[in-house]
């Protein structure tokens, strides 16, 4: 199945000269995908989507980061970005005109999550579903 993100966002590009909009993440899910996890409920109401952060994809590492951050006072490591929502989504046809990034590029840094975010995601029959306004949940 192939899901996408349309963030209704700001990110700064790498050469800090212009700030892209409407990015969108590509992801395709495969059973057992270490990076995100992918659901929604049967009526479609509510979806959940988390992708781990860069450096924080193994048990190890995530330990390693918590060991950091006990003996140093540096904040707490965030491991996963997840995004929330519980609104029907709408049926489209198309993506066209869409621009978007993959989960690395997401992953590898420059991008700002605001506080509105619109999932996609591809059906069997090759309409999506829409949900606008998800939530990006940041943990402390």
């Amino acid at each position: 199945m192939l899901f996408l993100i349309v963030f209704n966002n700001a990110s700064y590009g790498q050469d800090n000269e212009e700030w892209k909009l409407e990015k969108v993440i590509t992801i395709y899910s495969e059973e057992g995908e270490e990076n995100t996890v992918i659901n929604f409920n049967e009526d479609s109401t509510h979806a959940f989507f988390r992708i781990v952060n860069k450096g924080m994809e193994t048990e190890e590492k995530r330990d390693h980061a918590i060991k950091r951050h006990k003996e140093s006072r540096l904040p707490f490591p965030n491991f996963y970005t997840d995004l929330y929502t519980i609104s029907k989504p709408k049926n489209i046809n198309s993506l066209e005109g869409i621009d978007y990034i993959t989960v690395e590029e997401y992953r590898n840094g420059g991008y700002y999550l605001s506080n509105s975010v619109t999932l996609i995601c591809e059906m069997k029959n090759g309409t999506f579903l829409k949900w606008e306004n998800a939530y990006h949940m940041a943990y402390e």
